[in-house]
């Protein structure tokens, strides 16, 4: 029994397996929060492209405006973004300071010379199931106010 006792062989095979599994968890989340960031500033490009194209008034043959930030949004995020979940808001304003109020403006891109505000929101939930566990879904929000050229 005390040969038995004093015998260390396997000792660090049992301390990896003990170590292991938060180990992995910890680079899950790390590859979690990579993700999320990713899918941040694609979103945050996206909204800065689709501000681009909308102060040129150009519309794409058989698409809105809105459809062609989320077409941005699908491209940019390799697939890896759903646009299904991608909720998008457009207002006109008459000047900048109109954009910044919560709730002003009309609906819509406006017309040549407006104050355009683009807003677009989406919740992360992460890549595995570790993410949903440990801080659910997340809110992902991207924004642009910009002048339209006169067209």
């Amino acid at each position: 029994m005390r040969r038995m006792l004093k015998n260390t062989d396997g000792t660090a095979a049992m301390e990896f397996a003990a170590s292991s599994f938060a180990l992995v968890a910890a680079f899950v989340m790390l590859l979690e929060t990579v993700s999320m960031y990713f899918a941040q500033g694609v979103l945050e490009s996206a909204v800065d492209r689709a501000a681009r194209f909308a102060t040129t008034g150009t519309t794409t043959t058989g698409m809105t405006r809105e459809e062609r930030l989320l077409q941005l949004v699908s491209g940019m995020s390799l697939g890896m973004i759903d646009t299904s979940g991608v909720q998008i808001q457009t207002s006109s304003h008459a000047s900048y300071q109109d954009a910044g109020t919560v709730g002003g403006g009309t609906p819509g891109l406006g017309g040549s010379g407006d104050v355009l505000r683009i807003e677009a929101a989406m919740t992360w939930s992460g890549l595995t199931p570790l993410m949903q566990a440990v801080v659910g879904a997340v809110n992902l929000g991207a924004s642009a106010v910009v002048r339209a050229e006169r067209y």
